[in-house]
C-alpha cells in the first residue's frame, strides 16, 4: 500500500511512508558519489579494511535498481557491530572520527532499512522482517551473519506484499484501546491501523538508536542523521496523539464505562474542592468567634467588683464592638496564600540545612552581582580583572529566553523531548561508590526521577533502600533537541572569547544533585532556569590546599568532600577561603577557567553551561 500510515509528517503534510520513501532516494544519492568513495577509503586508512565485504555488499544492493532493503539491513547491521566494538576499544579519545562517521552512517542505514522493509511496497520479507525489527543494537558480526542466512531461509515466496507482514505482526500484538463508534472499517483502513500498530513498537526503538549516533557517532553524516530523527519523532508524536485522542474521545462519551467514571471523577473533584472551600470558611468563622469570646472574658476580667450594673454592660458592648470589628475577615483563598508563603519559607529554610558547613556565612566571600552589565564593564572588571579573571552574577540577561516560562512545565519537555533517549547518572555523584548511568528516554526520566511522589511512599521507599538519585548532566542535549535550543541564545559575553562557544551542556535533576569540587579548563556561564542551585568557588592559587587527584580520569577533580571533610586525611583544607552564592531563575554565573567549584541544586533545577575560550 503506497500511503501506508495515514498519518501526516513534515510541511507539505504527507503520509510517512511517503516522507520516509523520499528520504531514501535522498540517502541513496549521496551514498553514490565521489564522496563516499573519499570516506570508504580514509576508513580503509583507519583500519576499516575487514569492513570491506560488508560495505561493498552494503553499496551493491543500494545502488540496485530494486534495492532489497532486507539485505542492506543486516549489511549495515553488521558493520554498525563492528564499529561499536571499535568505538568501545581503548580510551574514546584514541578512537579515530572516521569510526564515529561510519558509526552514524551504519546505524542510520540500518534503521532506515528495517523500516523500509516493513513500510515500503514489494519488500517480501515476512520472516525477515520480524527478524531485523527486533534484532538488537549489541549483536555481534557473526551472529548477524547467522541471522542473515536464518532469515534468506525462511523468506516467503515473491510477491508477499509489506503490509502483510503488518498484518501478521499486528495480529500478535495486542489492539489499542479504541472506542466503538459502530463504524465498519474499510480494508485500507485495518491495513493502515495495522502497519501504525507495527509503527508504534518500531518506532522508539529505532529512535534510540538513532540518539546513539547522534551522541556517539561523527559529523560528516549528521544533517542526513538528524533529518531522519525529526522524521520518525515527529510520527511518533502523531502516532501517540491519534491514540491519546482516541481514548479521550471514548472516556467523553456519555453512557460508556469510560465516560461514566470521567463524569464522576469530576463530580468527585469538584465536590472534594467544595468540601474543602467550606471548611476553609468555617475554619476562618471558628477563629474570629474565639478571638471575640476571648476579648469578651479579658474584658469581663478587666471590670471592677460590684459594678456590674446596667451602665458598665453597655459601656462593656461597647468596647466590644469595636474589638469585634477589628478581627480582619480572611478569605480562604488568602489562607491559602499565607499557608504556601509559610511552607515556602520552611521549604528555603530547609533547602539551607543541605549545605555544606560554613555556607552563605561570614567565613565566605559573596559573589558579586551585576544587572546586565556592558561588554566593556564585564570585559575591563571581571574578564581582564587584575589578578586574574573574577566570577560574577549577572542578571536581567536572561530574560528574553523562553525557557524561563517553558520550561517550569515539566509536561512541556515531555512534550518536546519525551522521546529521545538521553544518559542518566544514577547516584550520589561520579566520585561515589555504585555510581553508575543508564539510558532512557527523557520522558521516563522525568516520570522516575522528578515527578513527587506521596509524602508516605518517600518515606516507605526510604526506609528500605536510599533511592538512586538520577541526574541528567553535562549533556549536550540541545544538538539532539533543537526545539529546546530554540528556548535559549548565548549570552552576548562570549563573543568576547577568541574561539566562541565550544560546548553546550544540559544539567537538569531534582534537588539534591551534586557535582563534586573541581576544575575546568575553560570561561563558562552557567545560566539557571529552573529552580535554586548552591555554587561554592575557590581561586585557583589554592589548589594544593584542595587536594586533586594526583592521577587518573579525575585530576581535575578533588579529594576533599565538601559535604563531609575529613580534616585529618586533608588538614591544609581547613580555613582555604572561598566564594559562594545561590542562584536564583534568571542569575547567570561567570566562572573564570581554572576556578574550583562546587555544585548542589537545592530543588528541581535546570541549567545550561556555555563553555567558551
Amino acid at each position: 500500500m503506497q500511503g501506508g500510515s495515514g498519518s501526516s509528517c513534515g510541511a507539505a503534510g504527507l503520509p510517512f511512508t511517503s516522507c520516509l520513501q523520499r528520504f531514501m532516494q535522498r540517502l541513496q544519492q549521496q551514498l553514490t558519489g565521489e564522496e563516499l568513495q573519499v570516506f570508504w577509503r580514509e576508513w580503509d586508512a583507519q583500519g576499516g579494511g575487514p569492513c570491506s565485504s560488508l560495505r561493498q555488499q552494503a553499496a551493491a544492493r543500494l545502488q540496485a535498481h530494486a534495492v532489497c532493503w532486507q539485505d542492506v539491513a543486516f549489511a549495515a547491521d553488521a558493520l554498525q557491530e563492528l564499529c561499536w566494538e571499535q568505538l568501545h576499544t581503548g580510551h574514546w579519545m584514541d578512537v579515530h572520527l572516521v569510526w564515529r562517521d561510519a558509526y552514524t552512517l551504519c546505524m542510520l542505514l540500518t534503521v532506515v532499512a528495517k523500516l523500509a522493509v516493513v513500510c515500503m511496497p514489494g519488500q517480501a520479507a515476512a520472516a525477515a522482517a520480524a527478524a531485523v525489527a527486533n534484532s538488537t543494537m549489541h549483536r555481534s558480526a557473526a551472529s548477524a551473519t547467522q541471522l542473515e542466512s536464518a532469515a534468506m531461509a525462511s523468506t516467503p515466496q515473491p510477491g508477499t506484499s509489506a503490509i502483510a507482514v503488518a498484518k501478521q505482526t499486528a495480529a500478535a500484538a495486542a489492539q489499542p484501546a479504541v472506542h466503538d463508534l459502530e463504524v465498519a472499517l474499510t480494508p485500507q483502513q485495518q491495513q493502515q491501523q495495522q502497519l501504525d500498530q507495527v509503527l508504534r513498537q518500531m518506532l522508539p526503538a529505532a529512535l534510540k538508536q538513532l540518539d546513539l549516533a547522534a551522541m556517539m557517532g561523527g559529523l560528516r553524516f549528521r544533517p542526513l542523521l538528524d533529518e531522519a530523527i525529526a522524521l520518525l519523532d515527529q510520527q511518533l508524536l502523531l502516532l501517540h496523539s491519534r491514540v491519546d485522542n482516541s481514548h479521550a474521545a471514548a472516556a467523553a462519551e456519555p453512557g460508556t464505562e469510560a465516560g461514566d467514571t470521567a463524569a464522576n471523577a469530576g463530580v468527585s473533584t469538584a465536590a472534594q474542592e467544595a468540601s474543602t472551600a467550606a471548611r476553609a470558611a468555617a475554619d476562618v468563622r471558628k477563629t474570629q468567634q474565639q478571638t471575640a469570646a476571648a476579648e469578651h472574658d479579658t474584658a469581663a476580667a478587666a471590670e471592677p467588683a460590684g459594678s456590674d450594673d446596667g451602665l458598665h454592660h453597655a459601656k462593656r458592648r461597647r468596647l466590644q464592638q469595636p474589638a469585634a470589628a477589628a478581627v480582619p475577615q480572611v478569605t480562604p483563598q488568602q489562607q491559602q496564600q499565607q499557608q504556601q508563603q509559610e511552607s515556602k519559607e520552611q521549604l528555603h529554610q530547609r533547602e539551607l540545612l543541605q549545605l555544606p558547613a560554613g555556607s552563605l556565612s561570614a567565613a565566605s566571600a559573596v559573589v558579586p552581582v551585576e544587572c546586565c552589565p556592558s561588554l566593556e564593564h564585564f570585559m575591563m572588571t571581571y574578564l581582564l580583572a587584575e589578578g586574574g579573571p573574577q566570577p560574577v552574577v549577572i542578571r536581567g540577561a536572561m530574560q528574553h529566553w523562553p525557557a524561563l516560562t517553558k520550561w517550569h512545565d515539566q509536561a512541556y519537555l515531555s512534550r518536546v523531548a519525551g522521546r529521545r533517549t538521553v544518559p542518566v547518572e544514577l547516584g550520589q555523584h561520579y566520585l561515589q561508590e555504585g555510581w553508575g548511568t543508564a539510558l532512557m528516554t527523557l520522558g521516563d526520566f522525568i516520570a522516575q526521577h522528578m515527578a513527587p511522589e506521596p509524602a508516605a511512599a518517600a518515606t516507605a521507599a526510604a526506609a528500605a533502600a536510599p533511592p538512586q538519585r538520577g541526574y541528567l548532566a553535562q549533556h549536550q542535549l540541545f544538538e539532539q533537541v533543537p526545539a529546546l535550543a530554540a528556548d535559549i541564545a548565548t549570552p552576548d559575553y562570549c563573543m568576547l572569547g577568541e574561539a566562541g562557544v565550544s560546548s553546550v551542556n544540559a544539567w537538569f535533576g531534582p534537588g539534591g544533585t551534586v557535582t563534586p569540587l573541581h576544575q575546568d579548563p575553560e570561561h563558562n556561564f552557567l545560566a539557571q532556569v529552573v529552580g535554586r542551585k548552591y555554587v561554592r568557588l575557590y581561586h585557583p592559587k589554592h589548589t594544593q590546599r584542595l587536594y586533586p587527584h594526583a592521577s587518573g580520569m579525575h585530576t581535575n577533580t578533588s579529594q576533599v568532600d565538601i559535604d563531609a571533610v575529613d580534616e585529618l586525611a586533608f588538614p591544609e583544607f581547613a580555613g582555604t577561603p572561598f566564594t559562594d552564592v545561590v542562584l536564583q531563575p534568571g542569575d547567570m554565573l561567570y566562572m573564570p577557567p581554572k576556578h574550583w567549584h562546587y555544585v548542589r541544586s537545592l530543588s528541581v533545577s535546570f541549567s545550561v553551561s556555555f563553555w567558551w575560550s
